[in-house]
């Protein structure tokens, strides 16, 4: 058996003295080693605390440049939302530019049309001015027949006849030939200043049109840099939401699926309830009265899963939409209470 060495005694009976080794340790050794025990668990906990506290000021700073980021998303959402909402206002007015360039080519049109009368009403008149020269022609002809019979004696006063039909033939030609070369200067002028006016407003239509497709190619852009900012607002949500409260999760929930895409003008909404094997094509107000139902009766084990297939032919903001707009409404983790 082992035997401890002899040790100073620390207790207040001093009078008495020990010439025996003890085999026992003494009281003052057994607090000692408690003592030592206390103070290593008490500097383990201090360490421990330590570290536990500078994590907690690394997730406040973390919090707090992830708060500053996400007001700053939601300054620059804003401004751009402002942006699209101008563009779209100066594409309204480029319609209403276009829509008004085009009634005024239907007035022009109208315009040529009623030119167009008129040259034909004109020809008309000429038509019958041949019709009277033809008339007069035949009237001649008679003179010259009345001529040969009459014989000698009234040969002078035919022939002043004659003559008389024949001037008056000709005052009536020129007059058909001036009619005619002033009619048709005037339809050409007229007919020149209306193609003018009609290539100008062509001209001004096809610059209208490239200003418009100028435009529809920013506002792309501006849809493309706006789909980015919300993908990043999104990243951000998903950072705060894990730094202030649990992941989503499906862990004892009841998963409904929800498929949207879209084929043309058409769009398709498959449903699939939970615990159902097949997906059922329903329309947009079917889907919210069976999403209502089902969080009425389960309440917060709601989880809507949304899927938007890789060929749904959706855009963006569409995608986003929908599935911002099902969620809010009826998935368990966005019903929480602040």
């Amino acid at each position: 058996m082992h035997k401890f060495e002899p040790h100073l005694e620390l207790r207040s009976n001093l009078g008495t003295n020990f010439t025996e080794d003890s085999v026992w340790p003494t009281f003052t050794d057994i607090m000692t080693v408690v003592l030592m025990i206390f103070m290593l668990t008490m500097v383990a906990s201090m360490l421990t605390n330590a570290d536990l506290a500078r994590q907690l000021m690394t997730a406040m700073e973390e919090k707090d440049v992830s708060t500053q980021k996400l007001g700053e998303s939601l300054s620059q959402l804003e401004f751009m939302q402002m942006k699209i909402a101008a563009l779209e206002e100066s594409l309204e007015k480029k319609k209403m530019e276009m829509i008004l360039l085009a009634d005024t080519a239907k007035m022009l049109e109208t315009d040529l049309a009623a030119k167009d009368t008129i040259i034909v009403e004109l020809e008309s008149q000429v038509s019958e001015l041949d019709k009277n020269i033809l008339a007069l022609g035949e009237k001649v002809s008679d003179s010259n027949k009345l001529l040969e019979q009459a014989g000698k004696d009234n040969a002078e006063r035919i022939a002043a006849l004659l003559k008389a039909h024949q001037l008056e033939l000709n005052r009536l030609e020129d007059e058909r030939r001036q009619t005619m070369v002033f009619l048709t200067k005037e339809a050409e002028s007229k007919l020149k200043t209306s193609n003018d006016k009609l290539g100008a407003l062509l001209v001004a239509l096809k610059e209208k049109e490239k200003t418009v497709d100028a435009l529809k190619r920013k506002e792309e852009k501006l849809e493309l840099t706006l789909a980015r900012q919300r993908s990043a607002y999104t990243v951000l949500e998903d950072k705060y939401n894990k730094l202030i409260g649990p992941a989503r999760s499906t862990l004892g929930k009841m998963v409904v699926n929800v498929r949207y895409s879209r084929e043309g003008r058409t769009y398709t909404i498959l449903f699939k309830d939970a615990g159902a094997e097949k997906y059922e094509n329903i329309s947009e107000k079917e889907l919210h009265q069976r999403l209502e139902r089902l969080k009425n009766k389960l309440g917060k084990k709601l989880y809507v899963r949304v899927i938007i297939p890789e060929e749904s032919n959706l855009s963006y903001n569409e995608a986003w939409t929908f599935t911002n707009s099902l969620l809010t409404k009826y998935d368990y983790y966005y019903q929480r209470e602040d």
